[in-house]
């Protein structure tokens, strides 16, 4: 159990006030209102040993534990791409003893860190900025809550051809799945939009955080030689 007054958790609560403020993420806000927004901080010599046992426990959990998952690794001293890699070999590696076990994964997994690249031509390339956590962090979804956020908004890919009787049919069901655009990419083009909206500051309010955590960061924990 973490501390809930570590300093690296309070940086978190930093960030996710930005989030939150901006309505940067759809639920952000709601899951750690309503007390599903799961955050731990792992410290340990053997980081990617660790990080695999707590993503293990994470993707076995129940619906309902949480929605929300945040696995911060406030001593792992490397860059972005040295973190997504080691992210990258602890899904791999987890998904594949859920799958010996006849199970799958209950959560999406993604990587953030204060040095993601990123630019600003389009929407998708902007969303490195939005993963600027103050520490390496892995945010883990569970795909209960797409998939509910997905059915509140409408979003379907799917037509039943067999309802259709003529042109005019096929025309306004091919019109309708044109109009449905995926979650993810309506949340880049709105964060997009914020971004154009406010210049600079989003940019400056993230880099804060990252600041922070720079100055009380520990020495470096790296990855065992030839893990990554």
């Amino acid at each position: 159990m973490s501390d809930p007054l570590d300093p690296t958790l309070e940086r978190n609560i930093a960030y996710l006030h930005v989030i939150e403020g901006l309505n940067l993420c759809p639920f952000a806000r709601s899951c750690r209102v309503t007390g599903m927004l799961h955050r731990e901080v792992v410290r340990a010599e053997d980081l990617p040993a660790a990080l695999q046992e707590r993503v293990l426990a994470l993707q076995t959990s129940r619906d309902g534990d949480f929605e929300v998952g945040l696995v911060i690794a406030p001593d792992f001293g490397q860059g972005p791409q040295a973190w997504e890699a080691l992210i990258h070999q602890t899904n791999d590696r987890v998904a594949q003893l859920l799958a010996g076990a006849g199970l799958q994964p209950v959560c999406y997994a993604v990587a953030f860190h204060p040095q993601m690249a990123y630019r600003t031509e389009t929407p998708l390339q902007l969303v490195g900025l939005l993963r600027h956590s103050p520490d390496p962090t892995l945010q883990l979804v569970r795909r209960e809550t797409l998939d509910r956020i997905r059915d509140y908004r409408g979003e379907h890919r799917f037509l039943d051809v067999t309802s259709w009787s003529g042109p005019e049919e096929i025309l306004a069901a091919a019109a309708e799945l044109a109009g449905k655009v995926a979650l993810s990419d309506r949340i880049a083009a709105a964060n997009y939009a914020t971004w154009q909206r406010m210049g600079g500051q989003l940019e400056a309010e993230l880099a804060g955080c990252a600041q922070e955590a720079q100055s009380h960061r520990r020495p470096a924990v790296l990855a065992p030689s030839g893990e990554l």
